[in-house]
């Protein structure tokens, strides 16, 4: 493996001799696919023969500004485990980057795949896990990263279709979300026979987050009466129509450069150069180093082993993952009441493959779905053992009490987590965290969150950015005050809302969301479930059935939601099961394309005021009007769309004056007749 560490990306004075002297690579590429059956395509692909992927003029590398890397090691197997020492590299997609400037001078581009339960199946147990269906149906998720400076201004990016239908036009490919058009994000061209889209990306300090979809990977899904997920309508039972999505994804993350202060030194006497392998010693190794505060994990292929999760040392405080490098693992951060500063940074990948779902670490790693782990959670009968606690997670913190701690993560993307893929233990109220530019995908299993977002209210606030998740649970999780929420984008899969500030009562003030992208939405439910739509505030997490679990003396106030657009269908908008007393909630700016085929019962908006054991109701609200609980600003519906899988004809607006906020009219507000007045829609 050649690999190269360059800081900077090459100035405007050595551009043109990059024309002839080809730069170093992070890992130059010796793809290799394997044979036998694993080497096989999923059932998905149609009878087209696959083609190869077009030279690109130029290695992958840095060049032009632009900077790509690839693996050594690769398969692309669609099913059964990879080797430890490989990535899999998608056989349905190929990418290409260049400067628009010279369109001519591609790069490669490596193009990661995601397989439901990394292609093994499931490890000990035969229950459901939440990727049943994906796994049943063949669904992938590809995805390609690249980094680039503002000197490129705008790239090109040709993303081909190496195994399904050709297409014949530039609006045959959507690119997601399609708000990015106001960017100047468009599909210029197709080329090689309907295979490549080239695609136009301007350069933004933000990065973009896209999702190329060709129509002809389009599938919609259904689900009949008792809740059993299919595709195209084929099933024995009645059914109703979901939602639309490709069945193989394919997902761009361009990326700004990286800021210099979370690019370590891998020279500085204080890093820990890590060395592609078998890592599955990381905890012997960091400990024997006391010295070190930083663990470097440059370009190549690391592994941890299925049984094996490092517990980091407390001189351990920042990890980076280079461009180019895949860790098949997780860290866990010590408790260190002497450490205020944390970073997990880069654009390398983080990946949860390796492990069970719901891997328990003080048992081998068993999952608790395995019916001989000691606490096995039989899911028919509702045992509600479960490893919170103790169970495998990417990243974990312990944040040390009435010590202000602070987190930066910037760039990771996290893949196939076997459960939450981020927690902090410990005193949450102390903890601070910066989050940009991070992805997670393959979240196929059920509990796969998005992020909970804590905070230090007497610090600075807590911010997110410039993200994408793709989630099976709850995506944004906003149980802590002075939290910002920025330009991020999410795929939803069925289980969990997409904004969350219920399970427990809790004091929770000044949280704003701007700019929420909502691609796809896969949620529903068999009736009018407390834990799903767009906002929600779930139920008691000890006991959902009950009405009692509520304390008035807590509050959720000044929540603002800002331009949140949904693509496509979704199951409902508002659940609110309100736990604390709640005001000042503001949803400005909400589109919904339309909602699915579900009964207008299960569609419904809904909101329901708890109690405390002693009978006290929270409030909501005042009882004059004159402060709202809820105000919905901006709210419209599309025409046509939703439960038919067409793009919307058109919008109406949502107002209590038009009428249209009914529960049988595009708003589905469902609303107690005694909340009149303590919530509003209008059309400013």
């Amino acid at each position: 493996m050649s690999i190269s560490r360059p800081r900077r990306f090459l100035g405007a004075t050595v551009l043109a001799i990059a024309l002839i002297v080809p730069a170093l690579t992070t890992a130059q590429a010796t793809p290799r696919t394997p044979t036998g059956s694993a080497a096989a395509g999923p059932a998905n692909t149609s009878s087209d023969t696959a083609i190869e992927a077009p030279t690109a003029r130029l290695t992958a590398g840095e060049h032009h500004g632009i900077r790509t890397w690839t693996h050594d090691k690769t398969s692309k197997a669609t099913k059964g485990a990879v080797a430890r020492d490989e990535v899999r590299q998608s056989p349905f997609y190929s990418v290409r980057v260049a400067p628009a400037s010279a369109p001519e001078q591609t790069q490669d581009s490596f193009t990661y795949l995601s397989v439901p339960r990394n292609g093994e199946g499931k490890k000990g147990y035969s229950a459901e896990d939440g990727a049943d269906f994906a796994a049943s149906t063949d669904s992938t998720m590809s995805w390609s990263t690249f980094e680039y400076s503002p000197e490129v201004k705008e790239v090109f990016v040709y993303v081909t279709l190496l195994n399904g239908k050709a297409i014949d036009d530039p609006s045959q490919v959507t690119v997601r979300p399609t708000s990015v058009e106001e960017k100047n994000i468009k599909v210029e061209a197709i080329e090689d026979g309907g295979r490549t889209a080239k695609i136009r990306v301007p350069y933004s300090s933000d990065g973009h987050r896209l999702s190329v979809e060709f129509s002809t990977q389009t599938v919609s899904t259904y689900a009949d009466k008792d809740g059993v997920l299919t595709q195209e309508g084929k099933a024995s039972k009645p059914t109703t129509f979901l939602e639309s999505e490709p069945r193989n994804a394919m997902l761009l993350f361009a990326q700004p450069q990286a800021p210099d202060n979370t690019v370590p030194d891998v020279d500085s006497p204080e890093v820990l150069d890590v060395k592609p392998g078998d890592i599955s010693n990381l905890d012997a190794i960091t400990r024997a180093s006391s010295s070190k505060k930083t663990l470097f994990f440059g370009p190549g292929v690391y592994s941890m082993g299925p049984t094996h999760l490092p517990q980091l040392p407390s001189n351990i405080s920042r990890v980076y993952l280079a461009p180019g490098a895949f860790v098949k693992g997780g860290f866990h951060f010590a408790d260190n009441e002497a450490t205020t500063e944390f970073q997990v940074t880069g654009y390398g990948v983080l990946s949860g493959e390796e492990y069970a779902y719901e891997a328990d670490t003080l048992d081998g790693f068993r999952s608790f779905l395995d019916p001989n782990h000691p606490e096995y959670r039989d899911t028919e009968k509702k045992n509600k053992a479960d490893c919170h606690a103790d169970c495998a997670k990417p990243l974990r913190f312990s944040s040390s009490s009435g010590t202000a701690q602070h987190l930066t993560l910037q760039g990771v993307t996290v893949k196939e987590p076997p459960f939450h893929s981020f927690v902090v233990y410990g005193d949450e109220n102390t903890f601070r965290m910066d989050v940009s530019n991070y992805q997670q995908v393959g979240a196929w299993y059920w509990q796969t969150d998005g992020l909970e977002m804590y905070s230090n209210p007497k610090e600075e606030r807590s911010t997110l950015k410039n993200s994408f998740f793709h989630a099976n649970d709850d995506v944004f999780k906003l149980y802590h005050s002075k939290v910002d929420l920025t330009n991020n984008v999410v795929w939803k899969n069925q289980n969990g809302p997409v904004f969350q500030w219920g399970w427990e009562p809790r004091n929770v003030d000044d949280v704003k969301v701007t700019g929420t992208d909502i691609i796809h939405s896969r949620m529903f439910s068999r009736d009018v479930a407390h834990n799903s739509c767009l906002f929600n505030s779930a139920r008691h997490w000890k006991d959902t059935g009950a009405a009692t679990t509520a304390d008035p003396a807590k509050t959720v106030s000044n929540l603002t939601f800002t331009n949140t657009r949904v693509e496509g269908s979704v199951n409902c908008a508002i659940r609110l099961n309100a736990l604390s007393s709640t005001e000042n909630i503001t949803i400005d700016g909400l589109s919904i394309d339309g909602w699915n085929g579900q009964s207008t019962d299960l569609t419904q908006s809904r909101i329901e005021l708890l109690t405390s054991s002693a009978g006290q109701k929270v409030r909501f609200g005042s009882a004059d009007g004159t402060v709202k609980g809820l105000t919905l600003r901006r709210y419209q519906v599309g025409q046509g769309g939703g439960a038919t899988g067409a793009k919307p004809t058109g919008y109406t607006n949502v107002t209590t004056d038009n009428n249209e906020w009914q529960t049988n009219k595009p708003g589905r507000l469902n609303f107690d007749a005694g909340l009149w007045g303590r919530w509003t829609a209008t059309e400013q």
